[in-house]
């Protein structure tokens, strides 16, 4: 039974009650069901479980200042926001309250703080307003220097890139993704930057067995990358801001396509001083690869790799085209369009076959 060596527990269910419930994080049945797992507390000689239902059932919600409570929920919220969100997440119940949250809500569309979207009604967008100018120190303090990359086909004599650059390798199934980008680790090994490799695909036996055929001893390159397996759509949790990032490759569920812009835009955002090649599945005969046209906004070099069947001898060829480049090595040399033929290795070695010259 509770007893007065007991009452501070009472103040303290209550409070902790009132900020669980109040915030939305759980309704007051899912609360009480919480709180009875805790074995620690909940015994069934101690009337905890009278306590906790007691509490739970005398809490009240008092919005002394219903604005200011408004203001700090939006501003600790990402993204879009409902009416209906609002409301749970402040309990907020009654008729007048909710009438209430309508003419706040209109306050702050007014004063520039909220817009409303398109995409439904009742649904809000907080504005970001983190925008702030370079000043002139910060200009003259930049650093300027492309970032010392090596890549397969020689690709480092037609484009330069930099910090935050993103680069992107979108290849048609079986001509070298993987390889590419095993390649553009291996090549870039000790010139100062670390390397993290994220795969998608393939685990430490698939490696061990690509990894064969370089001269590089297969311990010795997994000490000097970072390797690992990530298999959510979330990937920009998995970049290294200040790192050499490899994503091999970005991909989404069937029929989500349009989501591959949305998560390049997303690990761009996460780069500070370093840099990302993302390998994206390109569909044959496509131009771009899976995502169109958008999955080419944020890179800085977009470059593709399919296979080109021969009719007239029923052979194949591999060609890689550079698609887009944005800071081009040699000011007057424009490479975009330029494409070479390659061999591909055992899987991985990248060996051009052609010059780089005009479709």
């Amino acid at each position: 039974m509770i007893t007065m060596e007991n009452i501070d527990v009472r103040a303290e269910v209550k409070e902790m009650i009132e900020v669980l419930v109040k915030t939305g994080f759980y309704k007051p049945g899912e609360l009480i069901e919480k709180l009875l797992k805790i074995r620690k507390f909940a015994r069934q000689d101690d009337g905890y479980e009278a306590l906790i239902a007691e509490t739970v059932s005398t809490v009240k919600f008092e919005h002394h200042n219903l604005a200011a409570e408004i203001r700090d929920w939006i501003s600790i919220t990402n993204g879009n926001f409902s009416i209906t969100e609002l409301n749970t997440g402040l309990h907020l119940i009654t008729k007048s309250e909710r009438k209430n949250v309508l003419v706040i809500l209109n306050r702050l569309k007014e004063q520039g703080i909220i817009e409303p979207m398109a995409t439904g009604r009742g649904v809000y967008r907080k504005k970001d307003d983190s925008f702030r100018a370079m000043t002139v120190e910060e200009f003259e303090n930049e650093d300027t220097e492309p970032v010392d990359l090596s890549f397969p086909l020689k690709l480092e004599k037609y484009a330069r890139i930099f910090k935050t650059n993103v680069i992107v390798v979108a290849g048609e199934k079986d001509c070298g993704k993987t390889g590419f980008c095993l390649n553009f680790a291996t090549m870039n090994l000790g010139k100062g930057l670390p390397i993290r490799y994220i795969s998608s695909e393939f685990g430490a036996a698939e490696l061990k067995d690509r990894l064969d055929s370089i001269e590089i001893p297969p311990t010795k390159w997994i000490k000097n990358v970072e390797f690992g397996q990530y298999q959510r759509n979330d990937m920009q949790d998995a970049i290294d801001p200040q790192a050499i990032n490899i994503i091999d490759f970005l991909e989404v569920s069937e029929g989500k396509f349009f989501l591959i812009a949305e998560q390049i835009k997303n690990i761009y955002q996460r780069l500070r001083g370093g840099v990302a090649l993302i390998a994206l599945q390109k569909k044959r005969k496509e131009e771009y690869a899976r995502g169109g046209e958008l999955s080419a906004e944020k890179a800085r070099l977009y470059i593709t790799l399919k296979r080109e069947v021969q009719e007239r001898t029923h052979t194949y060829k591999n060609i890689a085209t550079i698609l887009h480049c944005k800071n081009r090595a040699i000011k007057e040399v424009n490479p975009n369009g330029l494409k070479c033929e390659y061999k591909l290795i055992n899987g991985f070695y990248f060996k051009q076959a052609s010059e780089w010259l005009p479709a």
